[in-house]
């Protein structure tokens, strides 16, 4: 996101999450008013020390967003050090995949990967042709022009 305001990280919180859902964010003045479209809306006070918290039975943080978002950064950083916002969708994809599949064995993350690949096809040169990229594609696992 380019200009993150309150308006604008709304319209893409409201676009993405179910308004059914509970909303758990840190106390910034950018949820505030974005919580109240929700079903719910708990916060934490970082600045105070807080991270989480028990209300009834349900621990209220947001740890696991930032979890997953430092894992995302960690594969930005070390592995894949460009992304295009064409490709960004995929990469969170992966990653989403690789969260969600973190308790694991290696086969059964495999096996799933497997599972999900069916159906799906995406070659470079279409690819190319919608990023505006060179005309280098991928056919049979090796790369031609």
């Amino acid at each position: 996101m380019e200009n993150v305001t309150a308006r604008t990280l709304r319209a893409e919180i409201v676009k993405t999450i179910d308004v059914n859902a509970t909303l758990m964010t840190d106390e910034s003045v950018l949820y505030k008013q974005t919580g109240k479209m929700f079903k719910g809306h708990h916060t934490v006070n970082h600045s105070a020390g807080e991270y989480g918290r028990r209300e009834g039975g349900v621990w209220i943080n947001n740890n696991t967003a930032e979890s997953f978002f430092a894992l995302l950064k960690r594969g930005h950083y070390g592995v894949f050090h460009k992304m295009s916002k064409h490709h960004l969708f995929r990469y969170c994809n992966e990653f989403a995949f690789r969260w969600s599949h973190k308790k694991a064995t290696d086969s059964e993350r495999r096996d799933a990967a497997i599972r999900g690949a069916s159906g799906k096809r995406l070659t470079y040169r279409n690819s190319a042709k919608l990023s505006g990229s060179s005309g280098v594609s991928v056919s049979g696992g090796l790369p031609s022009v």
